[in-house]
């Protein structure tokens, strides 16, 4: 008799087991759909104490490129444990390692740099399996504007790369044409300011990774 519930209990964790990992495979399945992307710890170049502006563009990246059942952000301490184990390697390598590592579709590096009291924002996507990449930039002239600054380059990201058009990048949009009206108006050499304005357009667009390094 004792066998006999013995055997019915290893059948059942068996299947317990099997049906759990059936489930697994099934949802990793269904995962697959969604587009992921690595953003790695923000590089500063300052004399100043930023680590709280490091930490708030993390932030910035995680909370306005989580699109749900789209696009998953994989952020802060799994990013820092994974680099952790993989010191004195070339930034390339170390963006492969993380993005296989984590499973991700894309990498993001940001770089910021202080200039005589302003602040440049340098990010970089990487797009892992066609081994290419598109940059991003803007400049703040104050420190308290760079997080702010940083909504305008994920409102971009997620236009350019994820084609999701979101409230900033409708508002920026906005400024824009205001910004093309009011040329019209006070400049009568608005055609050739104009070119300019389509010419910064086309900055966005994909470089081929082996170019990069």
């Amino acid at each position: 008799m004792k066998k006999t519930v013995q055997i019915y209990c290893i059948t059942l964790a068996m299947l317990i087991l099997l049906t759990a990992f059936l489930g697994a495979e099934q949802a990793f399945a269904i995962d697959k759909t969604v587009k992921t992307i690595a953003v790695l710890p923000v590089h500063v170049n300052s004399t100043q104490e930023l680590d709280y502006i490091k930490k708030g563009i993390v932030q910035m990246f995680d909370s306005r490129l989580s699109w749900n059942k789209k696009v998953e952000v994989i952020s802060g301490d799994r990013i820092k444990n994974q680099i952790k184990e993989i010191n004195h390697i070339s930034k390339a390598k170390l963006i492969q390692e993380i993005a296989q590592q984590t499973h991700s579709d894309f990498a993001l590096s940001c770089i910021v740099t202080e200039l005589s009291g302003s602040f440049s924002i340098d990010t970089k996507v990487y797009d892992i399996e066609n081994m290419k990449y598109m940059t991003f930039f803007e400049n703040s002239k104050k420190i308290d504007d760079l997080i702010k600054k940083t909504d305008r380059i994920a409102a971009t990201i997620n236009k350019k790369i994820f084609d999701r058009v979101t409230v900033s990048w409708k508002r920026m949009e906005m400024e824009k044409q205001e910004y093309i009206n009011k040329l019209k108006r006070q400049n009568p050499e608005y055609l050739i300011k104009k070119r300019h304005l389509e010419n910064s357009e086309e900055s966005y667009g994909w470089k081929i990774w082996k170019h990069l390094f």
